[in-house]
Formats: structure tokens, C-alpha cells, sequence
């Protein structure tokens, strides 16, 4: 059983997000119904649920608010209710310590009022090291989606000596095949699948994931073939589950065979589907209809998908897909003769774009849209 994050509306017709534990999101569908819940729409999916029981047991969501907050940075940085979450988790030593400090002032006394205030400084400061960590790692997703190469190294070193890194298995293996995406856009593929593949073995790497993250190493080389054959057993090592069938038909939108990547998509239960991958499914739609000529269909299902993924825009995570997603409406504009709305509609997100599409489909646009 995992926990799931999930937003739905009660019986009595209030909305809320919380969290749950299921066998599968099918299972908590199930659940919900039975309950009496309406409009269900799921934060997370069978992989984000698992990599969430992988986290460091400091790093696990708890309670009811904790989860509400990680539903919250699904969206994007939250600085301040990430303080308030420390508050409120922190609010009986808080409390303590400013009752201290408090009776040091009432009896003139320097050395209550040290203790408290000296404490109280110190509790501050650990937990903005702690954002600051947070923060870098941000900086990190930013500097990659956004093509910085030189800046993504240097904070992928920072971030591994820091003490944020250590016992967190998680993090380290994500640095390792950051780096080696890094080694892989620079052309020297051999050296960055050997960087990579003493995980293959790792828990982290089960389920298809270790396989899913290599055909991202592949994908960065622009050697597609590659990218997809990983992306194929990936799906199969899953267990063909719907995540990863998501996956695998995004990626054959893409770069791949469209036939195959449509027959993929019908194949999928999106109502079961996160928030978030409804809009990617919507836009491997459009990706698909784009490549079979029907521009004015991938415009529609493109604009909503940009619409749909919209709401991540503040999280560097999903900068890529949003990359593709514009890159992808800008080129189905132009096909329309829009070329002026084209260079629009991509503007905001064309280093984005550059960095995240493959090899093809950057000269597409280059040629189509702004020449």
C-alpha cells in the first residue's frame, strides 16, 4: 500500500486536497467513489507515490498539511509556506523558546533572554540552510531546462559535497545521470552510459526507471533509435503500467511512429491519469495530429495542453515539456500560415525549447517558424 495525493469533492461538497492509502490509483478510485467523492483528480501517480517511499524518512510527508504542501510544490517554489510548515511542525519548541526569551525580558535577565534569542536565531538559520539547499537544487532544474550547461555542472558539483546530498540515496543518483546527460550532450555517450550504469541494480532504478532515465541520456545525444528501444523496455520492465505507457507514446509522438504512439493513447484510462499527465497526454495528441498534417487539430489539442501544463509553469521540473508543448503549438501555427502568432506564442519559451526538443524538431522550428 502507498499513499497517494489526491484532490476531490466530498459529499457535503467541500473540495480539498489529502492524501490516502491504496494498492494502485484504480484501487483509491474505487475507494473514493464508494465514499461518496466527486470530481477526482489525482496529484500523483503510481511512480511519484513509490518515489516518495524511497525518500530519506526526514524527507517523507507525514501529515495532513505536509502533503498539502507538497501538492502545492508540484506547482512550483512555495518559500513562505514552506516556512509556515516549519513552524507549524517545529511550534511547541517554538514556543518554548520564545516563552524564554519572553521571561528574560520580564526579569531583566540577559541570560534567559540569551538562551531563547540564541536558540530561536539558530532554529532559523537551520531551516533557511535547509531552503537554501532546496533552492539550489531548483536553480539546478532551471540551468537544465533552460540550456545553461556550464551553470548545471557547477551547482551539480556544489550539490553533491553538500550535506543535503548525504544519505539521500534519491538525490545522488539523479546528480549521477544529470552528469551524465551532461557528458552525453558534449558527445561523449560511451563515458556517460558508464557513468551511469553501476545503478542498474539500484532500488531507485526498479520498475523500469533505471532504463526510463538512460533513454533520456540517449534522447540528449540525439540518438533516437536508442532512446526509443530504452523507452520500450522501460514500459515492458513496468509491468505495462499506465505511467509509463504514457511515456513510451509521448516519446513516438515525438520521434517515433505515430500509428503506434495513437494505438498507446487510446490504451490509456486518463481519468486515472495525474493532472498533470492529462496534459501530457493531450499533448502527445497534438504532437501526433501536428505530424499527420491535421494542423488546425494539433492548434486546438496543442492549446490545451499548453493550457493544462500552464499551471506548472513556476516548477522547473516541467519546463521541458512545456518547451516541447509551445514549440510544438508554434510549429502547428505556422503550418497554418501564422508564422507572426507562431513566434509569439513561442517566444517566452524558446530557450526552453531549444534545449529540450530533439535534433529534428529544433530545425523545424528554426525553419518553419523563424525563417
Amino acid at each position: 500500500m502507498k499513499t497517494y495525493l489526491v484532490t476531490a469533492t466530498d459529499s457535503a461538497g467541500r473540495r480539498d486536497t489529502f492524501g490516502r492509502e491504496a494498492a494502485s490509483v484504480e484501487h483509491l478510485r474505487a475507494m473514493l467513489e464508494l465514499q461518496g467523492y466527486t470530481n477526482i483528480e489525482f496529484v500523483d501517480d503510481e511512480i511519484s507515490a513509490t518515489l516518495r517511499t524511497q525518500r530519506p524518512d526526514g524527507g517523507r510527508p507525514r501529515s495532513r498539511h505536509e502533503l498539502q504542501l507538497e501538492a502545492k510544490l508540484r506547482k512550483g517554489p512555495a518559500t513562505a509556506a514552506l516556512w509556515l510548515a516549519a513552524i507549524r511542525s517545529n511550534a511547541v519548541l517554538l514556543t518554548v523558546l520564545a516563552a524564554t526569551a519572553a521571561y528574560g525580558l520580564w526579569t531583566r535577565s540577559p541570560w534567559w533572554f540569551g538562551t531563547g534569542a540564541v536558540l530561536l536565531v539558530g532554529w532559523a538559520l537551520l531551516v533557511r540552510a535547509g531552503l537554501r539547499a532546496g533552492a539550489a537544487y531548483d536553480r539546478l532544474l532551471r540551468a537544465c531546462a533552460e540550456g545553461d550547461w556550464p551553470a548545471a555542472e557547477e551547482l551539480i558539483e556544489r550539490i553533491s559535497r553538500s550535506s543535503a546530498a548525504k544519505g539521500n540515496a534519491q538525490l545522488q543518483e539523479d546528480l549521477v545521470f544529470r552528469r551524465a546527460a551532461l557528458l552525453a550532450r558534449s558527445g561523449h555517450l560511451e563515458q556517460a552510459l558508464a557513468l551511469v550504469e553501476p545503478l542498474r541494480d539500484s532500488p531507485h532504478g526498479a520498475n523500469g526507471m533505471f532504463e526510463n532515465r538512460v533513454a533520456s541520456v540517449y534522447y540528449v545525444a540525439d540518438r533516437q533509435a536508442e532512446f526509443l528501444e530504452c523507452m520500450r523496455r522501460s514500459y515492458e520492465q513496468s509491468g505495462n503500467s499506465q505511467p509509463m505507457q504514457l511515456d513510451l507514446a509521448f516519446a513516438l509522438a515525438r520521434v517515433g511512429d505515430i500509428a503506434e504512439a495513437g494505438a498507446l493513447l487510446r490504451g490509456i484510462e486518463r481519468r486515472n491519469l495525474s493532472d498533470l499527465h492529462q496534459a501530457v497526454a493531450l499533448l502527445a495528441d497534438g504532437i501526433c495530429a501536428r505530424r499527420s498534417g491535421a494542423a488546425q487539430e494539433a492548434c486546438d489539442q496543442l492549446a490545451r495542453a499548453c493550457e493544462g501544463l500552464s499551471a506548472y509553469a513556476k516548477n522547473p521540473a516541467v519546463w521541458p515539456v512545456l518547451g516541447i508543448a509551445y514549440a510544438n503549438r508554434a510549429l502547428a501555427l505556422a503550418a497554418l500560415g501564422r508564422k507572426a502568432d507562431a513566434r509569439t506564442e513561442l517566444a517566452e519559451w524558446r530557450a526552453v525549447a531549444d534545449a529540450s526538443l530533439d535534433g529534428d524538431a529544433r530545425r523545424l522550428v528554426q525553419t518553419h517558424v523563424f525563417g
